[in-house]
């Protein structure tokens, strides 16, 4: 049990299109391929925006959702100035709007909500994002409009007026133990007071009997998660060094042969362009450097389905992190790396 389900549940954003490249260093010489892909970004944007407007549904989710990336990272809404993104905002919360009042089922709606929720918390309105959730679990209570309104006032900052209270009133919301979790740790996240015991009176024994034992497995969870991390980087070091000695003893005996023929020597590169390629389909955090979280490099992002350059020295590291800074997978650059690709998952590279 991961502790992202409920945001997968109620706030998690739907598969970006590729939109937006920022954030990733790029040398000079790669100046006006970043232009020219701009360029092509903006054209995007504007025909899904068109699409969006002719009444095009996957098109208006897939607009507001590239709108509540870029509205979300100042970066990359301060890297295309010409936008005009309040205009365009306005423009997909109407139609979020009209996409809930009239959905046909509860999944779309709720997919609806949520998008217009993010997009009113990424433009600034915290309070109209909790009033949205609070409108609609005041109208039809369930799990997911809860969570949605104990998640976004966490998330804005905007506090309830009896947090206490609304737990308690919504505990029988909570259908299994998965959910219960997810809900405890959501009423303990808007009202912190001390232990899980204080901050949650209203919590029974049983309840707090089973938050401890599925916390255990999802701490175990991690922990091996870790380890399977850490295990996969020093096979990867390992690897790395395997090569890097094949490449230099290869490199002397070269340069021995060069030395009794006349001939010019060779060594491995203090340096390689390689090409991070994003084949997920949603906007991927990365961390250049040995250790995320807690060891020196810097964070960027990979839009959905877009590449980039960038170059290394051999032994360097590239990670997908999470929303927290954990390390989610990670690649080590050898002399010999050309592609750092974002698996179709997500949650996994490969380096060739």
């Amino acid at each position: 049990m991961r502790r992202s389900w409920i945001l997968a549940l109620a706030l998690a954003l739907p598969a970006l299109p590729g939109c937006f490249i920022f954030g990733i260093g790029q040398s000079p010489g790669q100046a006006q391929a970043q232009a020219n892909a701009q360029a092509q970004m903006q054209a995007n944007l504007e025909q899904l925006r068109t699409q969006a407007k002719a009444g095009d549904a996957q098109a208006q989710v897939s607009f507001a959702a590239t709108l509540i990336g870029v509205l979300g990272n100042p970066g990359a809404k301060d890297a295309y100035p010409e936008i005009d993104w309040d205009t365009m905002a306005a423009e997909a919360e109407g139609m979020l709007a009209e996409q809930q009042a009239n959905a046909p089922d509860e999944a779309t709606a709720m997919q609806a909500l949520s998008l217009r929720s993010q997009l009113q918390t990424a433009t600034g309105r915290g309070a109209d994002a909790l009033a949205s959730w609070q409108t609609a679990h005041d109208a039809s209570p369930s799990f997911t409009t809860a969570m949605g309104v104990l998640l976004t006032s966490q998330a804005t900052g905007v506090a309830l007026e009896d947090p206490v209270g609304f737990c308690e009133q919504n505990r029988g919301q909570a259908q299994d133990e998965a959910q219960l979790y997810q809900f405890m740790q959501a009423c303990y996240g808007v009202n912190p007071a001390g232990d899980l015991a204080t901050a949650l009176p209203w919590a029974s024994e049983a309840d707090l009997a089973t938050y401890a034992a599925v916390d255990a497995q999802v701490q175990a969870e991690a922990a091996a998660r870790q380890a399977e991390w850490e295990a996969q980087r020093e096979a990867e070091r390992a690897e790395n060094q395997r090569r890097m000695d094949e490449a230099a003893a290869a490199s002397a005996s070269s340069s021995s042969s060069s030395s009794s023929g006349g001939g010019s020597t060779s060594s491995a590169p203090s340096s390689v362009s390689v090409t991070l390629k994003n084949n997920c389909p949603n906007t991927v955090k990365i961390f250049f450097g040995d250790k995320p979280k807690f060891g020196s490099g810097t964070y960027s992002s990979l839009s959905s389905n877009t590449s980039t350059s960038k170059s290394f020295r051999p032994g360097d590291m590239v990670w997908i992190v999470d929303d927290s800074q954990n390390g989610v997978a990670s690649a080590t650059v050898s002399a010999s790396t050309r592609r750092i690709e974002v698996t179709s998952s997500c949650t996994g590279l490969s380096a060739r």
